[in-house]
Formats: C-alpha cells, sequence, structure tokens
C-alpha cells in the first residue's frame, strides 16, 4: 500500500516555546474503511525520523514503498 494523504498543520504551545510542533495526518491509498495515523513532529526532526515514525505507526518492517511530495506556496511539488 502506498501512503495517501499528508496532512499537516503548525501548533506552538506557548510564550517563550522554542521550535514548532508538525502535526500529520497519514492515510493509506485506496483503504476501505480508511487507514491512517496521526503524527505530532518536531521542526528539528529529518524526513529520515518521519520515515521511523511512519514505519513504527504502521506496523511495518521498512518494506512498504512511500515518499515525501511537498507543496511549495506557487503550486509546484518537490519530491522527496
Amino acid at each position: 500500500m502506498q501512503c495517501g494523504d499528508i496532512m499537516g498543520r503548525r501548533s506552538g504551545k506557548g510564550r517563550g516555546v522554542r521550535g514548532m510542533i508538525f502535526q500529520f495526518k497519514i492515510t493509506l491509498k485506496d483503504s476501505k474503511p480508511p487507514i491512517w495515523r496521526r503524527f505530532e513532529v518536531k521542526d528539528t526532526m529529518t524526513f529520515y525520523d518521519l520515515h521511523k515514525m511512519i514505519q513504527i505507526g504502521f506496523d511495518w518492517a521498512d518494506s512498504h514503498l512511500h515518499g515525501f511530495v511537498v507543496k511549495k506556496s506557487n503550486g509546484s511539488q518537490v519530491y522527496i
């Protein structure tokens, strides 16, 4: 299965907080009923860290294909 929609948002918690927490909802494509997980990620984490979180969150053994697509504000996409 491939990862489907990934929706993210930033949230800062109070004054004096260093960094941001990003919240992602990751939904698998073509799953019925929908299979999804919600992750909270520090702004200092790398894509590798996110990759490891996804592996653990979906109980995968690093054998499921997935990638990252970043949508820029001008509508173009960057594949990572």
